[in-house]
């Protein structure tokens, strides 16, 4: 009998606030009582207690709408809005959408502190109005509400790329500049977030200093990425644009390469590389994919080929061992208002350590494959996050759901992993859908496992009449040894007799 270890995981909560996806991820509320004992350290351990109490759902708030406000604004400009709350902090990601012009991208950056200052500002400047605040707890919340409202907001103007103020500043650079603005953007963050983490590490403060640090490095790193990106629009001037082509899947390109009469030699030469990346793909040959793609970085300048690249190079660092690397170059080169391809974003959040954010992306995966790379992930994600639901949504979409095996290899993880119950589940769903004799079997193991042995004669009844291809199996699995021993299997006994009789 498999016997699987009892994880206790913080779910993920999903909800939906206007018609936006809100996704708070465990990490957020760790995030936020680190953040409160940090910032309520000199409190007495009783108040500072009550105050952590009142510190959590306040900063949730804070955080909330200031990532509504750039939600929404970007929805007013075509976007489709998600919003993440992360540790420290949250983010707005797009799923859909067409890239902002520097004036609207300046208006969807500055929506969410525009929120904390009206909030934050408000009480800011109304309680010298006010009744004093004679309990403490009272006084902790008005603090904790002005400082992350009031307080992150100003701090998020801070001209860093990263955040909004940056932002705002790589906006304003790039209207007036174009890429080279953004390079100098970059430039200039490097050189603000090293003084004032400098600042921070005079007085003590390391853990805003070491985030500051954090903030220089990803904006060096970014200033070299767009420098190469550069160099390869210099070289190669104005050229043709084609459509977005559609999300590529692992094993092969999702559309052939084609080469356009008047298209230039250095991009088809672009292209052909591309495809090579792709081959080395579904041959398994994950170190060749990261060198051909890595190697096409300098060279892209469009955006067709930037989402090819942006894939390959973080397929390539995924499959080599380099999640996070593979996070950073999605990051980079991905292009705005896109989203990878959901197997893509699936194994990589799995290989992350996230199994709850990885299922759902995963499940959609899902869709008209029936390879086991997929399944293989969708199981650890499942067992991992022990949520089902994603997973039977996609066996229950007849147009997506065409084979059994993927779903039969989940069946088998949630049974090695010790979730008899999931697997029963899945497994009588796997069932109502392709009626395969093997999947009722598996069923009525796991029942036997739980203790449901009334439950597992009428699945194994239902085995044997869908066909069962080995009907010996029943005489013979362990599963099954308390079952055998009740009189009721008798006559069970005698259809395997048949069964085995006739073949």
């Amino acid at each position: 009998m498999c016997r699987g270890g009892q994880r206790t995981i913080i779910p993920s909560v999903r909800f939906s606030l206007l018609r936006v996806p809100v996704l708070v991820q465990p990490l957020f509320w760790i995030g936020a009582v680190f953040l409160g004992l940090f910032a309520f350290n000199d409190l007495p351990e009783g108040l500072r207690l009550q105050a952590m109490m009142v510190w959590v759902p306040i900063m949730f708030f804070a955080v909330l709408v200031h990532e509504m406000g750039h939600a929404l604004m970007g929805r007013r400009f075509g976007l489709d809005p998600e919003v993440h709350l992360l540790m420290l902090g949250g983010r707005t990601t797009w799923s859909t959408g067409r890239r902002l012009t520097p004036g609207p991208s300046i208006l969807v950056s500055f929506a969410g502190p525009a929120v904390g200052l009206v909030l934050g500002g408000s009480l800011y400047f109304a309680l010298p109005y006010l009744p004093p605040l004679e309990h403490p707890l009272l006084e902790v919340a008005a603090f904790s509400f002005i400082w992350t409202n009031l307080g992150w907001a100003i701090f998020n103007l801070v001209p860093i790329v990263g955040l909004d103020g940056g932002n705002i500043m790589a906006a304003i650079f790039e209207k007036f500049g174009g890429a080279r603005g953004v390079r100098a953007a970059h430039v200039l963050s490097i050189f603000i977030a090293a003084a004032i983490g400098t600042f921070f590490l005079t007085t003590g403060n390391f853990f805003m200093a070491i985030m500051l640090g954090f903030m220089a490095f990803e904006n060096y790193q970014r200033w070299q990425l767009s420098a190469h990106w550069q160099e390869g629009m210099q070289r190669r001037g104005p050229g043709p644009q084609r459509p977005s082509t559609p999300t590529p899947k692992i094993a092969a390109r999702s559309v052939p390469l084609t080469q356009e009469p008047n298209e230039p030699a250095d991009e088809r030469a672009v292209e052909a590389d591309i495809q090579k990346a792709y081959e080395a793909l579904e041959d398994e040959d994950h170190s060749s994919v990261r060198r051909i793609a890595e190697s096409l970085v300098p060279r892209i300048r469009t955006d067709v080929h930037r989402f090819d690249v942006a894939h390959l190079v973080a397929w390539g660092r995924l499959l080599t061992g380099d999640p996070v690397g593979a996070e950073r170059a999605l990051r980079q080169l991905l292009p705005l208002g896109r989203r990878p391809d959901a197997l893509l974003e699936g194994a990589l959040l799995l290989d992350l350590g996230r199994p709850e954010d990885a299922l759902a992306p995963l499940s959609e995966a899902l869709a008209g494959r029936s390879d086991d790379f997929v399944a293989s992930r969708v199981a650890r994600a499942a067992t991992g996050a022990r949520d089902l639901a994603p997973v039977l949504g996609a066996l229950r979409n007849a147009k997506s759901c065409q084979a059994p095996r993927p779903y039969q290899i989940i069946v088998s993880e949630l049974m090695r992993e010790g979730q008899p119950k999931a697997a029963i589940e899945l497994g009588e769903a796997l069932f109502e859908r392709f009626a395969v004799g093997t999947d009722a079997f598996n069923v009525a193991c796991a029942q036997a496992r739980s203790g449901q042995f009334d439950a597992a004669m009428v699945w194994l009844d239902k085995a044997l009449g869908a066909g069962l291809p080995d009907p010996k199996v029943l005489l013979e699995d362990e599963d099954l040894r308390e079952v055998r021993e009740r009189p009721e299997f008798e006559a069970l006994r005698e259809r395997v007799a048949s069964a085995t009789a006739a073949s």
